[in-house]
């Protein structure tokens, strides 16, 4: 729950699981946050849904390396080379994060209790939009820029999903854009604050770092 995944999960995440093969016991707690902010992103920043187009366009996947790659965790998450999403102050590595893996009974259909392979990587792991799709993406990658020239950083975007009580990447009735304040339906505790102090603490745990 600190980095954004709660049950039951949004679309977004499980059309994001189905589109490029993996499972969710599959990513790293980094990547689980990097989805997260992505959604809080697109939500309240940019005001629209999160969507697989502009994901893939921002981020690319890839398996870890080593020889004895783990069926936990195997899945990488990493911002493309030539774009700039919102930078995330992260933790290098979360330490024992498996040791405290558990499983729920069949959050969602597409979620799986098999850890016994490695996910396949597909073309959509590393290919690029093609020209035609980074065209579409022109108004959405103009308020992108807008918000990075205001210095929107990836500890803001965490930030804001702490102060607001939601979990990006579970299922809601409203996204983020609709929020209405203390008694927004999607909080996970409604009509409760948390100070700034324990804002600044719940991301010193989640990012790894001090601040």
């Amino acid at each position: 729950m600190r980095a954004g995944l709660c049950y039951p999960p949004s679309d977004f995440l499980l059309e994001l699981l189905e589109s490029y093969g993996i499972q969710i016991h599959h990513l790293t707690p980094n990547g689980v946050l990097f989805l997260s902010a992505f959604a809080h992103f697109c939500e309240v920043y940019v005001g629209i849904p999160p969507y697989l187009l502009l994901f893939h366009y921002f981020f690319r996947v890839r398996l870890s390396d080593g020889k004895d790659t783990p069926f936990l965790g195997c899945c990488l998450i990493q911002s493309r080379q030539g774009v700039s999403f919102p930078s995330l102050a992260l933790s290098n590595s979360v330490k024992n994060w498996a040791e405290k893996w558990f499983y729920i009974s069949k959050p969602a259909p597409y979620f799986s209790h098999d850890l016994s392979a490695l996910p396949t990587p597909l073309s959509i792991w590393k290919n690029k939009l093609f020209a035609a799709e980074t065209a579409a993406l022109k108004p959405v990658l103009a308020r992108v820029k807008v918000l990075q020239q205001l210095s929107l950083t990836g500890n803001c975007i965490v930030a804001s999903f702490l102060r607001r009580r939601v979990q990006p990447l579970m299922q809601r009735v409203h996204y983020g854009f609709e929020y209405s304040g203390p008694s927004y339906p999607s909080r996970l505790v409604a009509d409760a604050e948390l100070t700034e102090e324990m804002i600044l603490e719940s991301m010193g745990r989640i990012l790894g770092v001090f601040l």
